[in-house]
């Protein structure tokens, strides 16, 4: 069970971090929470599905691997990805929010002193001897904004897919050989025919509000599903070897 804590410069000021992925750590997932903030990076990497809960909330995603718990960007300790998803690159890091009397509630970070990568000796400092952030800490704070601005921003960029019909559902396929091949039903993308069809005025708008070239990368991200299979061919020759 997670122990998060708000983190303390003076408290947590000698607290050492493993930086390593593995799946040890939480990376060995088949596919990971994506956020509207990172597409832009995510799309050349991965391909990026819509999923949605059971009260009807849509959520993306990027695709990792074909088997269950599979991440075939994952390298023992390493990640062989030109991109790691803010979700993962997060570590046991978490936003909460300080709530101040009389004043609006402000994010800060928190740490899971439970997770096996915390305390680590061989580990990163997490602050500078005079109590400023150290690099790695700050490269985690950027990571979370992403992550907290994509939340902020996400329910309105699925609210405008909804009333534009731009929603499709599909079930991707990816064949490996002639007896075998995977399927990724219960999934959804951006619509092209829908989006190609809508007027100047909506796409001016769209365009304007950055939810166009949200869309475009939603779509092109597809064609990493051959990225997939050539890393999924790869990984099953070496064990096979």
């Amino acid at each position: 069970m997670a122990n998060f804590v708000t983190l303390d410069n003076v408290e947590h000021a000698d607290l050492k971090v493993d930086h390593h992925y593995g799946e040890e750590s939480g990376s060995g997932l088949n596919q990971v929470r994506a956020f509207i903030t990172e597409f832009q990076d995510a799309q050349r990497e991965y391909p990026i599905l819509f999923r949605k809960t059971q009260t009807g909330t849509y959520y993306a995603v990027c695709i990792l691997g074909l088997d269950p718990h599979e991440n075939l960007f994952l390298d023992g300790t390493s990640w062989s990805g030109r991109y790691v998803p803010v979700a993962l690159r997060r570590g046991p890091f978490k936003i909460g929010m300080q709530q101040t009397a009389g004043q609006d509630a402000i994010p800060n970070i928190q740490i899971d002193l439970d997770d096996p990568r915390v305390g680590n000796e061989d580990g990163i400092d997490l602050f500078e001897p005079n109590g400023g952030l150290s690099p790695y800490l700050n490269q985690i704070a950027a990571t979370l904004n992403t992550i907290h601005l994509g939340m902020h921003k996400e329910e309105e960029f699925f609210k405008e897919l909804e009333r534009l019909d731009l929603l499709e559902p599909i079930t991707v396929q990816i064949k490996v050989s002639d007896e075998k091949g995977y399927a990724i039903p219960d999934v959804f993308t951006v619509s092209k025919d829908r989006l190609f069809k809508l007027d100047n005025e909506e796409i001016g708008k769209m365009h304007q509000s950055g939810l166009l070239a949200l869309c475009y990368w939603t779509m092109n991200s597809l064609s990493n599903t051959d990225n997939l299979l050539e890393r999924k061919l790869s990984r099953d020759t070496q064990a096979t070897v």
